[in-house]
């Protein structure tokens, strides 16, 4: 785990912990470099939004182009809270953070085509992977976990 800052690295790093698998589906919690506490998620779809959110809060990497929304009033990408620029801990301390069956840090680098493209580590296999689209993330975690 000493070698995440030599193996993938940046300012929108988020620590994926699974910490239990109900029905095929994966529980856990979120970290990031810019709060203190992490954000759990309940299923693989809400690991998703929030991913998003945390990432339209960062403003990094922006989106390409806005979800559109019917009947109701279009939200803003701008109106998103921002988080304090300020890190509370760096990648190194991603090290405390170990999920219960995997973890996995993963840093999108670019939000293109209404998808997502960047890169995964998968901490306990020392593995690193890149991923074309957030399905294609989403079917690494699940190949990971099963």
């Amino acid at each position: 785990m000493a070698e995440i800052g030599r193996r993938i690295f940046g300012s929108n790093l988020i620590c994926i912990c699974v910490d239990e698998v109900v029905e095929g589906d994966c529980k856990g919690t979120i970290w990031n470099q810019y709060e203190e506490e992490g954000r759990s998620f309940e299923n693989m779809m809400d690991l998703l939004q929030k991913m998003d959110e945390l990432l339209d809060e960062l403003h990094f990497p922006e989106r390409s182009n806005m979800p559109r929304e019917f009947g109701k009033e279009q939200k803003r990408y701008n109106d998103a809270p921002k988080i304090p620029g300020e890190r509370v801990m760096h990648a190194d301390a991603f090290a405390d953070k170990n999920g219960s069956i995997a973890t996995f840090i993963a840093r999108v680098k670019f939000r293109q085509k209404s998808t997502w493209q960047g890169e995964i580590l998968w901490l306990e296999q020392d593995e690193r992977v890149e991923f074309a689209s957030a399905l294609e993330m989403t079917r690494l975690i699940d190949k990971a976990i099963s």
